[in-house]
């Protein structure tokens, strides 16, 4: 018979060896949540694998409820087959219970979000936490982690003062970290980016965050902050210095902070004897001289440097002195710049006509 309980023990898995299998000596306690495997040597019709229920109860198909909360294995096994002596002769029965894993949910920003399983039935919410990685430090709000069982929110709690409060988690429970406030600056900044701020911030700060503007480009008249649910305002930053309602300007969860151009960038042409005739790109109204540089400055040998033309926007030609005038006289966005050939003496036509009017001289004299 022990060589019988031996092989049975075997066929039911290494699992019945290290949680316990009904036999004299065994001392684990049943409690509610255990799962238990009935086996009855010889009669595999008659095993069955059982819960044991929150009123301590179990059900057996051919015995009904059995209160075994509190009962050893061993105790267990006797009542069984005490039980079964009316459908067998001699019945042996042995109980295995079966170790099953807690599995809790562990997400948001956290290392590896996921599904986690545990043995030790006494884990808190930092554990829990530890089992995926931990929190991420740069974007986790450990203000706001939140613990959800059967669907309903427990609490939310405040895990930043340690070692915090211990709170047990149970299988099913999910833990969710929340991220934190994660705002995005752009435009005319030095470090454009996203940013994990601990609340919503004033626009001043966000500003801070990215660097300030780029000098001589940012506008700080008409900041634009786009909002998560798609609108748009815009703010003077000494506005929001003031903080004249506190709450106004403030850049929240999802928003954007957009620094515009100072200028409206828009181009000048500069034509003719330039090294590199075409359209530039201008911030405003720039000299003769710069627009020329952006040009790589006239073809020296061929322009005519003493007088250039500006086309202006309605259509009138302007002639500067660029000797006198290339730092004083403005380019506006739109109008042309306009190098022309420098005058030349065509010498060899200089002395075919004097041949020629030589020649016609001689013959009237004959």
């Amino acid at each position: 018979m022990r060589i019988g309980r031996l092989l049975l023990a075997l066929t039911v898995g290494l699992v019945g060896v290290s949680a316990g299998v009904g036999a004299p000596g065994s001392q684990h306690r049943i409690r509610s949540g255990d799962t238990l495997r009935i086996v009855v040597l010889n009669r595999p019709e008659y095993g069955q694998e059982v819960v044991v229920q929150d009123d301590g109860r179990i059900n057996y198909f051919l015995l009904g409820a059995i209160d075994v909360e509190s009962l050893t294995l061993e105790d267990l096994r006797k009542r069984l087959a005490e039980g079964l002596t009316g459908h067998l002769t001699d019945p042996d029965v042995l109980i295995v219970r079966i170790p099953r894993e807690r599995d809790v949910y562990v997400g948001g920003q956290v290392g590896a979000p996921g599904r986690y399983g545990f043995m030790d039935p006494h884990i808190d919410l930092r554990k829990a936490l530890a089992l995926a990685g931990d929190a991420l430090p740069d974007s986790a709000d450990m203000t706001r982690v939140h613990l959800v069982r059967d669907g309903v929110l427990v609490e939310t709690y405040d895990l930043t003062t340690p070692p915090g409060p211990h709170i047990q988690v149970y299988r099913g429970d999910v833990v969710y970290v929340s991220e934190r406030t994660r705002i995005r600056v752009s435009g005319n900044v030095r470090e454009p980016g996203a940013f994990h701020v601990a609340s919503p911030v004033s626009a001043g700060y966000a500003l801070s965050l990215a660097g300030g503007i780029v000098d001589d480009q940012g506008s700080l008249g008409r900041l634009m902050i786009l909002r998560a649910r798609g609108s748009t305002e815009t703010i003077e930053l000494s506005d929001d210095l003031a903080g004249a309602d506190g709450t106004a300007h403030e850049v929240r969860h999802g928003d954007t902070l957009y620094v515009p151009n100072a200028y409206v960038v828009e181009e000048v042409s500069v034509l003719g004897y330039v090294q590199k005739p075409g359209l530039y790109r201008v911030r405003g109204p720039v000299t003769a001289g710069r627009a020329l540089a952006l040009a790589g400055d006239a073809v020296r040998e061929d322009a005519n440097l003493d007088v250039i033309e500006i086309v202006r926007l309605d259509g009138s030609v302007e002639s500067v002195d660029l000797r006198r005038d290339a730092s004083t006289a403005l380019v506006h966005p739109g109008e042309t710049v306009r190098v022309n050939a420098k005058f030349k003496v065509n010498w060899p036509l200089v002395f075919s006509a004097v041949s020629t009017a030589v020649l016609l001289t001689s013959l009237v004299r004959q």
